[in-house]
């Protein structure tokens, strides 16, 4: 059986795994169980090859996030006391840190070497909505192109002089930034539509090659059901055992 790579298999099957996976993470509650969460991740990242200074931002932002969860889900408020620190929801916080870092690792792990454009022919090839496979199609081709016509009304605005501030006129200015980006963003739109019936767009997005199950998918699909089941096996002990 040919070894696993994750960057050669189907797209369909590495997007199917990125849903499955997170959402056994989600419904671990054990220590032992999302520890585990933590080591298929590492694993997965482990076998797809990419350096690992590409998931460190990715890990920056959950972990920040992470934290205020940390921070603030202890606390508590008693009408006779105030504010408390409720020890025993402490772990619980550990363990959604720890589940969430599992996540982002997974997902990356799955989908960080994969353009925006085939994630959605990936989606089209699962069974979702055509039209939900197409505004995926299109927000990630027009997203960098609407930041960069962001970019360009902000330089423009510090040309005039604009600084901002805590003050009314800065919401005044910035709301008007959104409403022109807003309509600079139909207005591009209309000419993208206009120009896709000019070459004959029917509404079907269109794959130049077609993907099919091969043997090379076989042992990934087994590593994720493997893990996938041995997680559920054993948040099943953990809680039963306690």
């Amino acid at each position: 059986m040919p070894s696993v790579s994750i960057a050669s298999v189907d797209l369909r099957w590495r997007l199917a795994a990125a849903f499955v996976l997170p959402l056994i993470f989600s419904a671990c509650v054990t220590g032992k169980t999302v520890a585990a969460c933590l080591v298929i991740s590492l694993c997965l990242f482990f076998i797809s090859g990419l350096p690992p200074r590409s998931v460190l931002g990715k890990l920056t932002v959950a972990n920040f996030f992470a934290m205020l969860i940390v921070a603030t889900m202890p606390l508590g408020y008693a009408p006779e006391a105030g504010f408390v620190w409720r020890a025993e929801l402490f772990p619980v916080a550990l363990l959604v840190g720890g589940k969430i870092n599992a996540a982002v690792i997974a997902f990356h792990a799955l989908l960080g070497q994969s353009e925006p454009e085939r994630i959605g022919l990936a989606l089209r090839g699962l069974g979702a909505p055509e039209k939900l496979a197409r505004i995926f199609l299109f927000a990630a081709r027009y997203l960098d192109v609407m930041k960069q016509e962001y970019l360009r009304l902000r330089v423009t605005l510090k040309a005039r002089g604009f600084v901002s501030r805590c003050d009314f006129r800065t919401l005044h200015v910035l709301g008007n930034l959104m409403g022109i980006l807003f309509i600079r963003s139909i207005e591009r739109s209309e000419r993208v539509l206009a120009a896709m019936k000019c070459r004959g767009f029917d509404g079907q997005a269109r794959a130049l090659s077609s993907s099919a199950f091969s043997r090379r998918d076989l042992p990934f699909l087994l590593l994720v059901f493997l893990a996938a089941t041995a997680l559920i096996v054993l948040e099943i002990s953990c809680r039963t055992l306690s």
